[in-house]
């Protein structure tokens, strides 16, 4: 496996599995992002991270006054969309620092949103240049 793609909602911050009210999805999504991390099939994978409906997240203003329920962590100010933008992509950095042995594995994580052609156009250039590029260093050609 060259590539690893992992779609995870960054707007679902706020919001809870609909079968474990206790369960916040971005915390259900960074577990499973860390599973998966852990798979053997996968330790020599580049890693690719859609953090997906960024304008459905900039709506709702995180990090909002409740956000510090969700994320103590977070410290920054309410309202700030940038800096609570940076902080998710931080808490998905960790975690695959947290997991991974080889340090020399990538992790590319992207901001996006589907409804914008030429973001998406951009993010799946930048993933078919990688998985090339891993194609031909693993096989000798570069």
């Amino acid at each position: 496996v060259t590539s690893v793609i992992f779609l995870a909602s960054l707007s679902e911050y706020d919001m809870y599995l609909q079968e474990d009210s206790r369960k916040n999805r971005a915390e259900e999504s960074l577990q499973l992002f860390q599973t998966i991390l852990r798979y053997p099939w996968f330790k020599k994978s580049v890693h690719h991270t859609f953090l997906e409906q960024k304008e459905t997240y900039s709506r709702k203003s995180f990090p909002s006054p409740t956000s510090q329920n969700y994320f103590p962590a977070y410290k920054g100010p309410p309202g700030d969309i940038e800096g609570g933008k940076k902080f998710m992509t931080k808490l998905y950095q960790d975690a695959h620092d947290d997991v991974t042995e080889d340090k020399t594995r990538s992790l590319f994580i992207h901001l996006t949103c589907a409804t914008d052609t030429k973001n998406i156009r951009l993010v799946f250039n930048a993933v078919r240049s990688t998985v090339i590029n891993t194609f031909m260093v693993e096989n000798g050609l570069l």
